[in-house]
């Protein structure tokens, strides 16, 4: 795309969403910038090829913001939060993909073994409580 269609609204927000007792449906909005809010629903699977076309796009846009480089000897780090987390177990109980999308919209998943997760529970703590010292610190200077 070169030139934004002149029929495009702005994205400014979202709808709150919902999901029918068995999971097979859904229903989602989108708010818009000078146009009413647009709501959607679908089937699972339709919502899964729709989640697939937008990573696809923030992908792209990523690549397109942030080049790789082989003449980039150091490159600076930007911020990308991670906005969503969740955990799906394999079947083996072996190990368990650890699904993480950030704030630009780039879905990562991680497959981790039992005995990794196991040491990151016991790890978490520690980090947790790290974190809480210096979040009360930078409270209190403040």
């Amino acid at each position: 795309m070169t030139r934004l269609p002149t029929d495009a609204h702005e994205l400014t927000g979202f709808e709150d969403y919902g999901v029918d007792q068995k999971g097979g449906h859904v229903f989602f909005g989108f708010q818009l910038k000078d146009a009413a809010a647009s709501m959607m629903h679908c089937d699972y699977r339709q919502l899964g090829r729709g989640i697939i076309y937008l990573q696809e796009i923030a992908t792209e846009a990523f690549r397109r913001r942030d080049p790789a480089s082989p003449q980039q000897e150091v490159r600076e780090a930007t911020s990308n939060v991670v906005r969503q987390l969740d955990f799906g177990v394999d079947v083996t109980g072996d190990s368990a993909a650890l699904f993480c999308t950030t704030q630009d919209g780039l879905r990562t998943e991680l497959q981790i073994p039992h005995d990794i997760l196991q040491g990151l529970q016991t790890h978490l703590r520690i980090v947790l409580a790290e974190m809480d010292i210096r979040r009360a610190h930078r409270q209190r200077r403040q």
